[in-house]
């Protein structure tokens, strides 16, 4: 008792220093604040027997108060990052001096590296890595930030490629990596990255929607809107290889599989409907839309996503924006099936309506029409080559007939290309 009273007596201390308004004060506050992280961040120890080989050394009674005792001791490691994380969130979310976000940052990577394989327990990700991606992603990658923006980056670029490769090589090269992109600004610190589950797809593309989110602002400049579409659209196609890796592998059930191409299904949702929101700027962003719904197509094998077997939810609204009575007449007198919303369809076939809803809004709001109408070239000549052509053509057709607007016939020219 006496000693939980002294340390909360001395963490006083830096509740002012870490507010101080000489930014030397605040460095200062932050490189002692690294000691706290060697005396309270111990990793607890997770047993990695299986349950057939603790009953073979006839410890199966010990394993309930086992249990027991590490979830006590898992909950006090979460408290104690809790408590280290306070500060570090409260100043990377404010307007403070360059020196002190960096000096912030360089304490966070040595929390990462202090905290081990743990860094990436859902709880941890949740204290550790959510807060501070979200507070550098949301700033953008103006000026004087550029640097912080790039190490988060590179974080979690390296952290969603885990999933893909051997965990040695990983950590060694996030390592040198780091040191190349930021050695004049932070001291390097190693970070255990290990491949991450599904039920960890959700954090990555939320991140990934932060960075796009950021690009639809209207004030946004242009430079720093195309800088951080690429970024998204890089790390969107790291997440798509680990992915495919879970799609492909042969333990990887029904349940697991609907998970995976519903959450990404989502996410493109999402990112359709946002860019085309009101008091967005989307002169642009259409055509990175495009590019996503592009990546999933060519990324995920075609087996998955033109299966019968995994059928989705038409859940895009724009389809309900292009049911009109003449069109649909026209249609069904041609004996072609009608596109309805809330029907269920492949995965392809969601992607495919996807883009055109998407191609429908831009032709009518961008400048970039003539690379638009270039990329559906390009998208249904891979389509048509690679998937069950009959298929997605009906559900092109269906589309096409529901859709009058502006571009409509160079519409109909590019996917004849293709």
């Amino acid at each position: 008792m006496k000693n939980r009273q002294l340390t909360n007596e001395m963490l006083k201390i830096p509740e002012n220093t870490f507010s101080d308004l000489n930014p030397q004060v605040q460095i200062a506050s932050q490189f002692a604040w690294e000691g706290l992280i060697d005396a309270l961040i111990h990793p607890p120890i997770v047993a990695c027997e299986t349950n057939a080989s603790k009953e073979e050394k006839g410890v199966q009674h010990l394993q309930k108060s086992r249990e027991t005792s590490d979830k006590i001791q898992a909950n006090g490691f979460l408290k104690s990052i809790r408590l280290v994380m306070t500060p570090l969130t409260g100043i990377t979310s404010s307007k403070c001096d360059i020196s002190v976000h960096s000096s912030c940052l360089n304490t966070w990577c040595y929390l990462l590296h202090k905290l081990d394989t743990s860094v990436n327990d859902p709880s941890v990700i949740k204290l550790v890595l959510e807060p501070i991606f979200e507070a550098i992603f949301r700033i953008g990658p103006e000026s004087r930030s550029v640097s912080s923006w790039n190490l988060c980056l590179d974080l979690l670029d390296d952290f969603i490629l885990a999933k893909c490769k051997d965990v040695e090589y990983v950590t060694s090269k996030s390592a040198s990596h780091h040191l190349s992109a930021t050695k004049f600004l932070w001291k390097q610190y190693s970070v255990k990255w290990l491949p991450w589950d599904i039920c960890q797809l959700d954090f990555h593309l939320n991140i990934i929607f932060i960075l796009i989110s950021q690009a639809s602002i209207a004030t946004v400049n242009h430079e720093y809107k195309s800088f951080t579409c690429d970024a998204a659209l890089r790390l969107f196609l790291s997440v798509l290889k680990g992915v495919r890796l879970e799609l492909e592998k042969p333990s990887t059930n029904y349940n697991d599989i609907m998970l995976c191409l519903g959450t990404v299904l989502r996410f493109i949702k999402k990112i359709c409907e946002d860019v085309s929101s009101e008091g967005s700027d989307s002169s642009d962003l259409h055509h990175t839309c495009l590019w996503f719904i592009d990546a999933v197509t060519k990324e995920l094998q075609p087996a998955t996503l033109e299966s019968p077997l995994y059928k989705v939810s038409l859940d895009l609204k724009y389809i309900d924006k292009l049911q009109s009575v003449n069109n649909i007449r026209h249609a069904k007198f041609m004996d072609i099936c009608s596109i309805v919303h809330m029907n269920m369809v492949s995965p392809v076939v969601y992607l495919l309506v996807g883009y055109l809803c998407v191609v429908f809004q831009s032709t009518m709001k961008t400048s970039k029409t003539e690379l638009i109408l270039q990329g559906i070239h390009k998208y249904f000549k891979f389509l048509f080559s690679s998937y069950y052509p009959l298929e997605t053509f009906l559900a092109m057709i269906s589309l096409l007939y529901n859709y009058v607007g502006p571009h409509c016939l160079n519409i109909w020219i590019a996917i004849a290309k293709g």
